[in-house]
């Protein structure tokens, strides 16, 4: 199976191991087995009623690949979780860190009102001493793969109020980012290449990123 195919098939839900899953009644948590937790709260593809294409997909196939903590959104239910400082999904997103020791926080999600740029990091702490060796790190492993259009802020875009990755460094104290790709590049039938390429880009990020985490609770 090619890893174009697996993705479309992760979209239509048909070969992802339900008895991964810890359902929630919205949301979808995996357990991991690598103290990095990644987070896909608009991640339901058009063909469920309305969501982002193909977020949840590329997210369980990260979780295949590295085995990262996991939680998505599974049912739509009106909600924006990012509209709101405090709510169930936030609270779990929490739950999930403390319960199981997790280190760093990964937001995922695509965007069309990011402008001409490829990729936006939205990091709530940029003045970290991480955050340029995190942000490296997404910036190579996607230049690899001939992505280089990639911006950096330290708040995130104007129509999301509450950001989850915001919440979860103000509740845990925990390393926290958000990813957000061009909604375009999501595209596996008229964008094949650069799907292609965002896939490996984002796997060799979370290996790095887990390495990073793994190399500084040894230092």
């Amino acid at each position: 199976m090619t890893l174009i195919n697996k993705i479309k098939m992760l979209e239509d839900g048909l070969t992802f191991e339900k008895n991964h899953i810890i359902s929630g009644e919205d949301f979808n948590y995996v357990q991991g087995n690598i103290p990095i937790l990644v987070s896909a709260p608009r991640g339901i593809n058009l063909g469920k009623v309305m969501g982002e294409q193909y977020t949840e997909a590329l997210t369980k196939h990260i979780y295949d690949e590295v085995g990262c903590h996991l939680i998505y959104k599974a049912a739509y239910d009106g909600v924006d979780y990012e509209n709101y400082d405090e709510c169930e999904y936030k609270r779990k997103l929490v739950n999930v860190i403390f319960e199981n020791d997790i280190k760093f926080f990964i937001e995922m999600s695509t965007a069309d009102n990011i402008g001409d740029i490829d990729l936006l990091i939205c990091n709530p702490n940029l003045e970290a001493i991480y955050a340029n060796r995190v942000i490296n790190i997404i910036k190579e492993c996607f230049a690899e793969n001939d992505i280089y259009d990639i911006h950096v802020k330290d708040n995130h875009i104007k129509t999301i109020k509450y950001p989850n990755s915001v919440y979860v460094q103000r509740k845990t104290g925990i390393e926290a980012i958000s990813i957000k790709i061009k909604q375009s590049i999501m595209e596996p039938v008229e964008n094949k290449e650069m799907f292609y390429a965002a896939i490996k880009s984002f796997d060799k990020t979370i290996k790095l990123i887990n390495e990073y985490v793994h190399n500084k609770k040894t230092s």
